[in-house]
């Protein structure tokens, strides 16, 4: 009986320890450029990331933090545009080939009427399509 409470234990510490875990995934914000039906992204790659926001009293801290911490709905770029949020994704890879994204690993996608998680998915800008594969969850955004 004692061996199966520390075996209980011991998977309750490891599963608290694994939420401590920061995100290393690669993030995405982006907004629709109409009437091209293209997207205009931020990320936390590439030459912008980490690069601190202009916007005196925006509540991020860089290009980066904006990436990943960007809601669907939100303003584009605070104080910039009048431009929403249309969707944000964040994989542990993520490769753009024309208006497709490729997300593989640990994949989620927010738009305004869905949240997807999967293993591997692929977002066509141009449609809103998704394709996702591996362990798929869908649910409603909020």
């Amino acid at each position: 009986m004692k061996l199966l409470v520390a075996a209980l234990l011991c998977i309750a510490c490891l599963s608290i320890s694994a939420q401590d875990q920061p995100d290393t995934r690669v993030h995405y914000a982006c907004t629709a450029v109409t009437p091209l039906k293209l997207l205009k992204c931020q990320t936390t790659l590439g030459p912008q990331a980490g690069r601190r926001l202009i916007s005196a009293g925006s509540s991020y801290r860089s290009v980066e933090d904006f990436a990943r911490r960007a809601r669907v709905g939100e303003p584009w770029w605070p104080g910039k545009s009048n431009d929403l949020i249309v969707v944000t994704f964040a994989a542990a890879r993520i490769q753009q080939d024309g208006r497709a994204f490729r997300l593989e690993g640990a994949a989620e996608i927010h738009t305004a009427a869905q949240v997807v998680e999967a293993g591997d998915a692929v977002y066509h800008s141009d449609t809103g399509e998704i394709e996702a594969h591996g362990d798929v969850r869908e649910k409603p955004a909020r």
